[in-house]
């Protein structure tokens, strides 16, 4: 007989409005860092949005919109240097799976509290407890099994 194991982020929010939930959220004190690939989240108005809602909470955040098409462990690394050297409290994962699997590696290897802001519902990626990693080249390099899902997931 197999065992089923279903788990689940914290706290879910889903509808037109989710993200605004964001600004009642109960974050660590201090900076927060929203993790994007960049373009269309910034075009769109997305990080603008997050950080805006970020700030009125009274939180300021960060940027860091380097992240590429299939994530590497190295992409990770300097994210997390970069958490490091600016006494991130939190992280904010905004965009699709790629950005997704980069917060919440990140918020693994720092122990951080990570709130996951999808912009496309394809994948599994925003309440999993897993981020998938490439190689330089594009190749799978490996799956990073977290300790926990997501903190908080605003799906808007």
């Amino acid at each position: 007989m197999s065992v089923f194991s279903f788990y689940m982020p914290t706290r879910l929010f889903f509808g037109s409005g989710a993200v605004g939930k964001l600004s009642r959220a109960r974050l660590p004190e201090g900076r927060g860092l929203i993790i994007t690939g960049g373009s269309s989240t910034t075009k769109l108005g997305y990080v603008a949005k997050v950080a805006g809602i970020l700030k009125e909470a009274g939180h300021e955040t960060l940027v860091y919109d380097k992240v590429k098409p299939n994530p590497t462990i190295e992409g990770v690394r300097e994210c997390a240097a970069l958490c490091r050297s600016e006494k991130i409290a939190f992280i904010v994962g905004l965009g699709g799976g790629s950005s997704i699997d980069t917060a919440k590696a990140v918020a693994y290897y720092l122990e951080s509290p990570v709130i996951i802001c999808p912009t496309i519902a394809s994948t599994d990626a925003p309440c999993s407890a897993l981020s998938v990693l490439y190689t330089d080249d594009g190749q799978f390099d490996k799956y990073l099994f977290l300790k926990a899902n997501p903190n908080i997931v605003l799906m808007d």
